[in-house]
């Protein structure tokens, strides 16, 4: 349920966070409208999908390459462009001769592209992507401008590799990976249910940006937050997590590490108090602080205007 809940308020901030169409009434769900006309075509083998200008897509995993567009207006299908190269789809919605604006909106257009597998997504513009499974070797995930992405399973044998950026939201329900990397940038948010990773995840958190993530399993976990970026994760299941802070930015940790290392510095704030590890190396600078909870040891480096609290009963030395 909590992870039902995460997914939903994801899609409603892409809803709200979107352009406006005359036909936007599916509430973050991909719907295509009863009565609207279809194009499909089959297209050549392709392994990659890069999407640009103000489109809704889904990627469906089948036997088969094809492309099908939907709309209550055949004129906005006839405006959309799409092509195989290089092993890539390119899916373009034309806006040279349309003012987008609240008042003169043209109807949506719904992109459904079938393929075996994929190994990257590239989401540009406004668009909004959708997609259920997608199994691969190695995969890179996309987000730009202001699009925005829900995803239910991904999986890689080897690496997943996640660019968030510009004012762009994902929301997806679970990774699966030897190594996950994640980069959030901007005002963009991003919002994860579960992550495995059998080796280990690095998240790097910028800007403005918003990161929530749930049920964390991974042997190492490296977390990094600048700028006035908000990072929280619970569920943390770890051997070795280190959390670095920086500007105005802040983290929240729940769940459990063997060993744990926290740097803070300038007036960022790392909350670890719920995150239970039996040693804990803290660094603490100038305006900031730090919350940790350890069992056995902890060391603490810190300057006078920081502040360090340590729970857990740990033997503390300051050094």
């Amino acid at each position: 349920m909590k992870n039902t809940a995460l997914l939903t308020a994801l899609a409603a901030m892409l809803v709200s966070c979107s352009i406006v169409t005359a036909t936007d009434s599916s509430n973050g769900r991909f719907e295509i409208p009863a009565e609207a006309t279809k194009k499909s075509e089959k297209l050549p083998r392709f392994d990659a999908i890069e999407t640009g200008g103000v489109l809704y897509v889904k990627y469906v995993k089948a036997d088969r390459y094809s492309i099908e567009l939907a709309s209550l207006d055949n004129g906005e299908i006839e405006k959309t462009e799409y092509r195989v190269e290089n092993g890539t789809l390119t899916v373009q919605r034309m806006q040279n001769d349309i003012t987008w604006t609240k008042h003169n909106n043209p109807e949506q257009v719904y992109v459904t592209i079938t393929a075996p597998s994929l190994s990257a997504i590239r989401n540009g513009g406004v668009v909004r992507f959708f997609f259920d499974d997608i199994t691969s070797d190695s995969f890179i995930l996309e987000n730009s401008g202001a699009s925005g992405i829900i995803g239910k399973s991904l999986k890689a044998s080897s690496t997943i590799n996640i660019e968030n950026s510009g004012v762009s939201k994902m929301a997806l329900d679970k990774l699966q990976a030897d190594k996950v990397s994640i980069d959030n940038s901007g005002s963009s948010s991003i919002a994860v249910s579960s992550i495995s990773a059998a080796s280990s995840i690095s998240v790097d958190n910028s800007g403005a940006s918003k990161s929530s993530f749930s049920d964390l399993k991974a042997t190492s976990a490296a977390i990094k937050s600048s700028g006035s970026s908000n990072l929280n994760i619970t569920g943390i299941g770890v051997s070795h997590i280190a959390a670095k802070a920086s500007g105005a930015s802040k983290i929240a940790l729940e769940g459990k590490a063997q060993d744990a290392d926290y740097d803070s510095s300038g007036s960022s704030k790392v909350d670890a108090s719920n995150l239970e590890c039996n040693i804990a190396n803290v660094e603490s600078s100038g305006a900031s602080s730090v919350k940790a909870y350890a069992t056995n040891n902890a060391y603490v480096d810190s300057s006078r205007s920081s502040k360090v609290s340590i729970e857990g009963g740990a033997n503390v030395v300051n050094k």
